[in-house]
């Protein structure tokens, strides 16, 4: 080798070094955060329809069914209730399907508080942070049996399927993003 490549080389060598000097040297600004964390809980309703039973039909003491004698003019205690746990904003429904012959028969009314949605369809909103969340469905927890109940429409009862009835289910859907409408459509059954 010859004694300018030899330099050439030194040269080359000592430059390298010089540069990984400097630049081992020289300070970068860094900067850093601690870290955020987003923790995403899940939301809850649920919905119960319970109802003070008043007959016990197998006699084991507890109360088992809610059965009324339709004698004209009584009047028969119906306390159907709805209660919702929620954490959220959340539309209660009340969805009542009664038998052609009911209205015949039965005097009722829905409880104060129940907003009409459409034919058979009650609903009321309820805030996460409600202190109050049972409701009752019927009037006076009540229903009456007409005056005008005889011993003619008492004839055509002539079968359990034939005998008046009403039947209510409750449902729950949350408020936020979703128009009472909407909510209904989501949950129709």
């Amino acid at each position: 080798m010859t004694t300018r490549k030899k330099l050439l080389i030194t040269i080359l060598c000592l430059t390298t070094v010089l540069c990984a000097l400097v630049t081992g040297t020289l300070a970068w600004l860094t900067d850093d955060t601690t870290p955020i964390t987003n923790t995403f809980t899940p939301s809850n309703i649920k919905v119960e329809l319970t109802e003070d039973f008043n007959t016990d039909s197998n006699e084991d003491a507890i109360p088992d069914k809610w059965e009324g004698k339709l004698i004209p003019g009584t009047t028969l205690d119906k306390k159907a209730t709805v209660t919702v746990d929620n954490d959220i904003d959340c539309y209660v429904f009340v969805k009542v399907e009664k038998s052609a012959n009911l209205d015949t028969f039965i005097e009722w009314n829905i409880a104060d508080g129940w907003t009409q949605l459409e034919e058979g369809v009650y609903y009321r909103t309820v805030a996460a942070d409600s202190a109050v969340k049972s409701f009752y469905v019927v009037k006076n927890n009540t229903v009456t049996v007409r005056e005008s109940v005889g011993k003619a429409e008492m004839a055509t009862l002539t079968s359990l399927e034939l005998y008046p009835k009403l039947t209510f289910t409750a449902y729950a859907a949350q408020q936020s993003g979703l128009t009472v409408e909407a909510a209904w459509a989501a949950i129709n059954p």
